[in-house]
């Protein structure tokens, strides 16, 4: 059972509790700034918590390591896992950290000037709500343009899925059928 391991409950904790409360602000408290606030402080700290524990008590220890099978098909297995080494603990503190800095930061950043805050808000909202406008006229173009050159791009694309293919049904243990997806 999961919850009765502390260290695994604690993984799943690191990973899952911030995604969880991203797609709660984003659904249900949007629009309640403080309580979104709330929300988000409380997801980046107890993961940070978590990881500054799991360095201290298990740093010295052997590695930990869970295996799970995330999606299974009939052409492809991708596992899922956890593995608390001594480097991977020095790398959760710090994104744990980081995580935790950006949004204490944020909360000072952001309680400025009104008008200025509103200008800053309108300046983000249009440089990352959409591709700019130059791209969107390539990808007119891209689609309305002479599409002789997409069989060879398609060979080429091919070519190179086959040598990949080859090469890691080489590895040892390591299976990869070879699929006609895309063709």
């Amino acid at each position: 059972m999961v919850f009765s391991d502390p260290i695994l409950l604690g993984c799943l904790l690191t990973v899952f509790l911030p995604l969880s409360a991203f797609a709660l602000i984003m659904i249900f408290t949007r629009d309640n700034h403080k309580l979104s606030l709330a929300i988000s402080l409380v997801a980046s700290t107890i993961p940070l918590i978590i990881a500054w524990t799991f360095f201290f008590k298990l740093g010295g220890r052997a590695p930990i390591i869970y295996n799970f099978d995330w999606l299974v098909s009939d052409i492809v297995k991708v596992p899922f896992g956890f593995l608390l080494d001594p480097t991977s603990l020095v790398m959760l503190v710090i994104v744990a950290s980081i995580s935790w800095l950006v949004q204490v930061y944020s909360i000072g950043y952001m309680a400025g000037d009104a008008e200025i805050m509103s200008q800053v808000d309108t300046l983000q909202s249009q440089s990352t709500s959409n591709p700019t406008s130059i791209s969107q006229w390539a990808a007119v173009e891209a689609l309305n343009g002479d599409q002789s050159p997409v069989g060879e791009m398609v060979a080429a694309f091919d070519r190179r899925r086959k040598l990949i293919v080859k090469d890691l049904n080489k590895i040892p243990g390591f299976t990869c059928p070879s699929s006609s997806a895309g063709k």
